[in-house]
């Protein structure tokens, strides 16, 4: 009797171990990124998920280029971004972050697996695509994971080797003129030419020297005027002047003489 007993109880619990149980898949969880308040959420990427006990769904999507995306996330340079994990079905057991950059150039960093993590944003300045990833080991009896795509924008001053600083600029400019303008005076100073063209002729020498042939050819004119002889015409007729004794002949001179005594 003990022992039917014993059968019994052992034949019941069996049934109810091995008894199906009546799962319902949770709903799939969605990713979010917050920013110092702003929010941004962008529909899952990828997923495998159970729609039921045994039976896990799974969706891939390409993924976009940057300029596909209709929101952008920016940040600074050392901002906190906030990971978000809404509808998760408890704790994840990992989660990743991966950054696409410029140049295809691709970044991990684990997170915290928790359904809030930080992420420190310790990039470049530039237009990256952000994909964050969950995953889980036992959704109803399955592994499962998501992933959803960000469009994030770094903010800032690009690096110093393409985008040289304001400061180096000016100072090239300054110190370019300054010695154009020192360099043109020390080769032609104003004062110099103007003392050689005096000293190669001065307006005092050519005045004296213009006046000198004018006096020389103009002094004789008026001497010859004046010793011209016009006594001989005042003088009466057939008088002798003993001072114009050259005049006439001896004979002339010895007559004339004779006729006076």
């Amino acid at each position: 009797m003990k022992n039917t007993l014993w059968l019994v109880i052992l034949l019941a619990l069996g049934s109810l171990a091995f008894r199906p149980l009546d799962q319902t898949a949770p709903p799939l969880p969605s990713i979010q990124l917050d920013a110092d308040g702003t929010l941004v959420e962008e529909p899952l990427a990828a997923y495998c998920w159970p729609a039921a006990a045994g039976n896990n769904q799974c969706n891939f999507v390409v993924p976009q280029p940057f300029e596909s995306f209709q929101n952008v996330l920016e940040v600074e340079p050392g901002q906190t971004i906030t990971v978000l994990l809404d509808n998760s079905p408890g704790v994840p057991n990992s989660l990743n972050l991966l950054v696409t950059g410029p140049g295809t150039t691709q970044q991990a960093f684990p997170l915290e697996a928790a359904p809030q993590a930080l992420f420190d944003v310790d990039l470049t300045p530039g237009d990256y695509v952000v994909e964050v990833e969950a995953l889980y080991d036992d959704v109803i009896g399955l592994q499962a994971f998501v992933t959803s795509r960000f469009a994030l924008t770094v903010r800032g001053a690009g690096p110093v080797a393409q985008q040289p600083p304001p400061s180096a600029t000016p100072q090239a400019a300054d110190m370019t003129p300054q010695g154009t303008v020192a360099a043109t005076a020390e080769v032609a100073p104003p004062e110099a030419t103007v003392e050689l063209t005096a000293e190669a002729l001065p307006p005092e020498a050519t005045q004296e020297a213009t006046a000198d042939p004018r006096m020389t050819q103009a002094s004789p004119a008026p001497v010859t005027e004046t010793e011209a002889a016009p006594e001989p015409h005042r003088s009466r007729p057939g008088a002798f002047c003993h001072g114009n004794a050259h005049f006439g002949t001896p004979q002339q001179h010895a007559h004339a003489f004779a006729g006076s005594g």
